[in-house]
């Protein structure tokens, strides 16, 4: 399984499998997610991903990821912040939070790691 955040929504690519479908149209309302043919992915509200990745889980596809609602926690932002927010943020709580600027090795890790999870950069 693959996934990556496009604004307020979360692209997934995973193998064909009827019961794992049957199980996210169940999970998830109609208007908060869709297949997208063209891109042969499944778009989620990004709302709902806690719940997708519930689903993901329960049938054996992820085992402890992280929800980007933590991330953005993380971040102090809210879902629908924009990408040029989220860098500026950032770039902001990184020059806070810098080791070599007396700051925490450990809350630097987690704003890396949620930079990283919600930009898909590394």
């Amino acid at each position: 399984m693959k996934y990556t955040r496009s604004g307020t929504h979360m692209l997934v690519a995973f193998d064909y499998d009827p019961a794992l479908i049957d199980t996210l149209k169940r999970a998830i309302p109609g208007r908060c997610r869709r297949w997208d043919p063209e891109q042969g992915v499944w778009v989620v509200d990004i709302r709902w991903w806690d719940t997708a990745l519930r689903v993901f889980e329960m049938h054996g596809l992820v085992q402890g990821v992280r929800s980007p609602l933590s991330a953005w926690d993380t971040l102090h932002q809210k879902p629908t912040a924009p990408p040029e927010v989220i860098t500026a943020v950032y770039r902001t709580l990184a020059q806070l939070h810098n080791p070599d600027r007396g700051g925490s090795t450990e809350a630097m890790k987690r704003i890396n790691g949620a930079y990283e999870q919600l930009t898909g950069s590394r």
